[in-house]
């Protein structure tokens, strides 16, 4: 013999049935949404990179020291640890 939920359980019952529902729908389209701006930025830079020339594009060093002229990390690590 089941039993049939009544008054305030049937209603705390419904409410949080609805509100999975809505969290599910907004995690569904919170989803798209993601996939979609990733879409449109992937597309952008791939369009940017093909038309940009070489020289016009930024040069990013392999070294970041050598941009500002400053003591590499490592050689100012070093300096610290060796003084008493």
């Amino acid at each position: 013999m089941a039993t049939r939920k009544k008054g305030v359980s049937k209603l705390l019952g419904e409410v949080l049935d609805n509100v999975k529902d809505f969290a599910d729908e907004i995690v569904d389209r919170l989803s798209d949404a993601e996939r979609d701006i990733r879409r449109g930025l992937t597309r952008l830079l791939e369009e940017r990179d093909s038309s940009a020339p070489d020289r016009d594009r930024p040069h990013l060093p392999e070294d970041p020291d050598s941009v500002t002229g400053d003591t590499p990390v490592s050689a100012r690590v070093e300096s610290t640890a060796t003084k008493p």
